[in-house]
């Protein structure tokens, strides 16, 4: 986590004179969203590298409930897209306070893409870690993104 911050943080430092840099920046940026009922997600995301043959991608996300007293997430994560062969991969990890620690990987795969849709499927592992119950336990789930 500590070298993602740092990394992180080069990025965010590094001088704009080059026009590669500026095309990187520009495609950085702080987003929000409601992923779920009650939920505020708020992540900064950054391109590390990019190429025409792959990406990676950095991000830290902070993950608040505003209807109940869950504690606040805040984590980060690293994606890696292959645009040749149209594959992702993430892993990330979660500190959600007295609740535990969630770590996750996440692979998915273009298996179709339009002029104006796309659909991906894919894969999610992760476990977690400590919380109430001092327990681990795994977190398994499929993924079918659509964008129309």
């Amino acid at each position: 986590m500590k070298l993602f911050l740092i990394l992180l943080a080069l990025n965010l430092a590094k001088p704009d004179q080059h026009p590669g840099l500026k095309a990187l920046k520009k495609d950085s940026g702080i987003s929000w969203s409601f992923p779920n009922s009650g939920v505020l997600e708020m992540a900064y995301r950054s391109n590390l590298i990019e190429n025409p043959k792959y990406q990676l991608e950095g991000s830290v996300i902070v993950d608040k409930n505003l209807l109940n007293n869950d504690p606040m997430a805040i984590g980060g994560a690293i994606m890696y897209r292959n645009k040749v062969k149209k594959n992702t991969f993430e892993a990330q990890i979660f500190n959600e306070g007295y609740k535990g620690v969630q770590v996750g990987a996440k692979s998915a795969r273009n298996i179709y893409l339009g002029k104006k849709n796309a659909v991906n499927v894919g894969v999610v592992y992760g476990q977690h870690f400590g919380g109430p119950e001092g327990s681990s336990r795994p977190v398994l789930g499929a993924v079918v993104k659509t964008t129309l």
